[in-house]
């Protein structure tokens, strides 16, 4: 399972005792990107996505993304989790699944 942390300097996605991805707070800015964790969980036949960002543009462009590009690909995310980025490309603050990257993934 992946869980958020943070220190004086950074914020990071934790995976055990390992960071799977960290954020410089420094040059962090919530209003033009932000950074989100798809976590998939199978439970037998069954897949289970727990999805969240660190502020509430990275959790609204987690939700958009799922249903715009996830949702209609479930199979392809074989991965236990994947850490994404959106970017405010147009600069209009409005989340958008083409500004959306995946950064990282793992099992």
């Amino acid at each position: 399972m992946i869980h958020f942390s943070e220190n004086a300097t950074h914020f990071a996605f934790i995976r055990g005792a390992t960071v799977a991805f960290a954020v410089d707070k420094s040059l962090y800015n919530w209003s033009r990107s932000d950074y989100f964790v798809m976590q998939v969980l199978h439970d037998g036949l069954r897949l289970a996505f727990l999805i969240w960002g660190i502020s509430h543009t990275g959790t609204y462009a987690s939700g958009l993304y799922f249903a715009d590009a996830i949702y209609p690909n479930l199979t392809s995310y074989s991965e236990g989790y994947y850490i994404f980025k959106w970017t405010d490309l147009n600069n209009d603050g409005i989340q958008q699944s083409n500004e959306i990257t995946v950064l990282t993934s793992g099992s």
